[in-house]
């Protein structure tokens, strides 16, 4: 993504200049062979999940959570009385690329809601229905456990059969068990 990002995309998602230090290890390409693998990848990613068929919205969403992250990672966090983000500004820019403000993203990360926004920042504000918190954990970790046999059992026969990656057949079983979900 940090290769293969159109220039308006990057101006979108706040990438153009990257912070020397991230947190969760992601660092872009610098030599221009890996710039050229991963510009590479990143179009076969996008023609994957045009196979798949991904809206362009939901790119656009799958992006916006993904250069959330990095910001978040660039923004890091300590201890100092409470908890914080030891970057403000990569906190602001995360906080923006997700859609939210920044006490949001603030009480999201630091008191476990993140749910709720990613929800939100991603166009999956669904309806409540009656279940509770825990039988919609249950139900959820139940469909996630339907979707890795689900994928197993057609990375197994695709195997038997095909040559190529499986990456779209379980794709195609993920997307299947997340019907009615945004992502």
């Amino acid at each position: 993504m940090l290769a293969g990002l159109s220039t308006e995309m990057r101006t979108e998602l706040q990438m153009h200049q990257f912070p020397e230090a991230n947190c969760f290890g992601i660092v872009p390409p610098t030599k221009v062979e890996e710039k050229q693998r991963a510009s590479v990848a990143f179009t076969k990613l996008l023609v994957a999940m045009e196979t798949l068929g991904f809206s362009a919205n939901e790119q656009r969403a799958i992006w916006h959570v993904l250069a959330g992250l990095y910001h978040l990672g660039a923004a890091g966090a300590c201890k100092v009385g409470r908890r914080a983000f030891v970057s403000f500004d990569s906190a602001q820019v995360a906080s923006s690329v997700l859609g939210c403000e920044g006490e949001e993203l603030h009480t999201a990360v630091f008191k476990h809601h993140l749910r709720q926004l990613l929800q939100r920042a991603t166009g999956g504000g669904r309806e409540r229905h009656a279940t509770t918190d825990a039988e919609e954990g249950k139900i959820e970790t139940h469909r996630y456990r339907q979707a890795g046999r689900h994928a197993r059992t057609q990375a197994q026969a695709h195997t038997h059969t095909h040559t190529h990656s499986v990456t779209p057949t379980w794709s195609q079983s993920i997307s299947y068990y997340s019907v009615g979900k945004s992502i």
